[in-house]
C-alpha cells in the first residue's frame, strides 16, 4: 500500500504516535507469535519498530530499496511488524513508508482496517466507512430481514451448491496443469514443484482513471472486477505474443487459471481485543488468454466471473481452510498447497479503497498501492479517490523484461475502451481532487512528498482480500451472457 502525501514531508515523530495506540490496542500487534498459535504479549520496542532509512535521491531509488527491505525476515524475538521510512531528497519525488505486517497477524481485510483506523477526513475527524465496508453491513442487514420461509428455501438450494463447490474446489489441485507460456514455469518442473528466485520485482501501472474502468463497465453491462482483471489477461497474452510464444502462435486453446484470495469479515465472532485475525480463502478462476481479441476476453471473464459468483465456492474454500487443515498431516497440506500453486499462473487481488481524499498524521494522501511479494506472481489493484492504483510482483528470474506488463495492461485497457466505443484515455486523470491544491514550486525547499507501503510476504507476510458478489437486482445481456448492472465500486465482485 503505496500512500503518497503530497503536502511536503511526513512528520515521522507524528505518524509514530498515531501509530502506537493502534498498534497496542490489538493483542497480535504487541505480542510474539507462538508455534503453537497462541500470543504471549510483550512490551514494544518502539526503536526496533519503526526506522528510518538512509536518505536516496529520487523516488526509483527510493523503490529499490523498498524492494531490498522486503526480502528480509521478520525477527521473530519481537512481535512481526515493522515500519521503515525511506526519505527522498528530491522534493518531486515520494518518500516511503513500508510497513511489513506479517500473514499470521491478519489477512487483507484486517490489515485493511489499520489503515482505515489511521485515516482522517481534513477537519481531523475519522473517516467514514469504505465502499466495500457499506456493501458488507448492507448484506448483513438484508440477511436479517429475509423472512423465515425464504430462508429455508435458500438453505436446501444452497446446500447443493456447497457440495458441489466442495468436490470442484477439492478438485482444483489435481486438475491438468496449465498451458506452458513465457510467462509460467514449464509444465514439467511445475509438476514437480517448482522453485522460484528469492527476490521479487515490483512493476507499478501508472495510476489510471476508475471512472475509465466504469465507463467500460457500464458499456459492457459487466462488473468493475470483470473489466479490471479481463485487462490484466489481455496484458499476460500480449506479453506473451510480444516475445513470440508459440502457445499464442498456434492459435490453439491457452489454459490458464489465476487464485483469487477472498476474505470473509466476520467480526461478531471475534475477540474485541484480537479483532486482527486471518479469514480467508482462495477461488481459482480461468483467465480469457484463449480469446484473441478483448471484447471476447471481456465476455469470456464476466461468464468466468459470473458463475463463481452463484456458486458457494468462496463459502467452501474458507470452510475447506479452517476445518480441514488439522484433519490431515502437514505434510499432505503442504502437498495439496504447493499442487495448487502449481495449477496457477498468478493470484488476483482488487480491492476499493477510500473513495474521497483523506489524511494521515495530519498529511494529505495523493495514492495507494499495495505490494504482495508473493509465491506465484502477484497482481494487486487498489482505487482510491477515483484513480487505481496497481502493480505486478514478479520473480525477474522467470519474468524476463517484466516492465512491458505495464504497457501491455493499459494496451489492453485502451482496447477494450476502443472496442466499446468509450471516450478518452485511461492515463487521462489528474491528481485526485481536493488533495492537490499546490503546484510543486510551491512546496518549501525542505519539504519532501511521501509515500507508505504495505508490503506482505508469502510465507513471511502476506495479504488477502474481501472480494464479495454483487446485487442481482437487475440482469442484462452481453453477448448471451448475463451480467449484472452495479454503480457501487464495492458491487463489483
Amino acid at each position: 500500500m503505496e500512500l503518497c502525501f503530497s503536502r511536503g514531508y511526513l512528520p515521522w515523530k507524528q505518524f509514530q504516535q498515531n501509530c502506537v495506540p493502534f498498534f497496542s490496542s490489538h493483542v497480535r500487534f504487541h505480542s510474539l507469535a507462538k508455534e503453537d498459535g497462541t500470543w504471549e504479549p510483550t512490551t514494544l520496542d518502539v526503536n526496533y519498530h519503526f526506522v528510518q532509512e538512509t536518505t536516496v535521491a529520487g523516488e526509483a531509488d527510493a523503490r529499490r530499496v523498498v524492494e531490498d527491505i522486503v526480502q528480509q525476515d521478520l525477527d521473530h524475538n519481537y512481535p512481526l511488524w515493522r515500519v521503515h521510512m525511506v526519505p527522498v531528497q528530491d522534493r518531486r519525488g515520494l518518500s516511503i513508508v513500508v510497513l511489513r505486517i506479517h500473514h499470521c497477524i491478519g489477512d487483507g481485510f484486517a490489515i485493511a482496517s489499520i489503515f482505515h483506523s489511521l485515516a482522517r477526513s481534513e477537519d481531523g475527524e475519522p473517516v467514514k466507512e469504505t465502499a466495500l465496508m457499506r456493501k458488507l453491513e448492507g448484506e448483513r442487514q438484508r440477511e436479517q430481514q429475509t423472512c423465515s420461509l425464504a430462508t429455508a428455501c435458500h438453505r436446501v438450494a444452497l446446500g447443493a451448491n456447497r457440495v458441489r463447490s466442495l468436490v470442484s474446489n477439492s478438485s482444483v489441485p489435481y486438475r491438468p496443469l496449465e498451458t506452458e507460456t513465457k510467462f509460467t514455469k514449464p509444465r514439467a518442473e511445475r509438476g514437480k514443484g517448482f522453485r522460484f528466485g528469492a527476490r521479487r520485482q515490483v512493476v507499478y501501472v501508472p495510476a489510471h482513471s476508475l471512472q475509465y474502468v466504469k465507463n467500460c463497465k457500464n458499456a459492457a453491462r459487466v462488473s468493475v472486477n470483470d473489466v479490471v482483471f479481463s485487462a490484466t489477461s489481455g496484458a499476460l497474452r500480449r506479453y506473451c505474443e510480444r516475445r513470440g510464444d508459440p502457445a499464442f502462435m498456434e492459435g490453439g486453446r491457452v489454459r490458464a487459471r489465476a487464485l483469487i484470495p477472498v476474505a470473509n469479515p466476520d467480526r461478531g465472532s471475534q475477540h474485541p481485543h484480537d479483532s486482527v485475525a486471518n479469514n480467508f480463502g482462495f477461488v481459482s478462476c480461468r483467465m480469457a488468454l484463449s480469446e484473441a481479441e478483448p471484447l471476447d476476453r471481456l465476455r469470456q471473464t464476466s461468464s468466468n466471473m459470473t458463475k463463481i459468483k452463484r456458486s458457494a465456492k468462496a463459502e467452501m474454500s474458507l470452510w475447506q481452510t479452517n476445518k480441514l487443515g488439522d484433519v490431515f498431516s502437514e505434510r499432505f497440506n503442504q502437498g495439496v498447497a504447493r499442487d495448487l500453486f502449481s495449477n496457477h499462473s498468478l493470484i488476483f487481488s482488487n480491492v476499493p479503497g477510500p473513495d474521497v481524499p483523506i489524511f494521515i498524521a495530519g498529511e494529505p494522501l495523493e495514492a495507494a498501492q499495495a505490494i504482495f511479494p508473493n509465491y506465484l506472481s502477484q497482481v494487486i489493484l487498489l482505487s482510491y479517490n477515483g484513480r487505481v492504483h496497481m502493480n505486478f510482483t514478479v520473480d525477474p528470474e522467470l519474468v524476463e523484461d517484466a516492465d512491458s506488463l505495464a504497457d501491455c495492461y493499459l494496451a489492453e485497457l485502451r482496447a477494450i475502451g476502443s472496442a466499446l466505443g468509450v471516450k478518452g484515455d485511461p492515463l487521462e486523470c489528474t491528481s485526485p481532487t481536493g488533495i492537490v491544491e499546490e503546484s510543486v514550486l510551491e512546496v518549501s525547499e525542505s519539504s519532501h512528498e511521501a509515500a507508505a507501503v504495505t508490503c506482505n510476504m508469502q510465507g513471511k507476510e502476506a495479504v488477502a482480500t474481501g472480494d464479495e458478489p454483487p446485487k442481482a437486482e437487475e440482469k442484462h445481456a452481453i453477448g448471451g451472457i448475463a451480467t449484472e448492472v452495479t454503480d457501487d465500486y464495492a458491487d463489483e465482485y
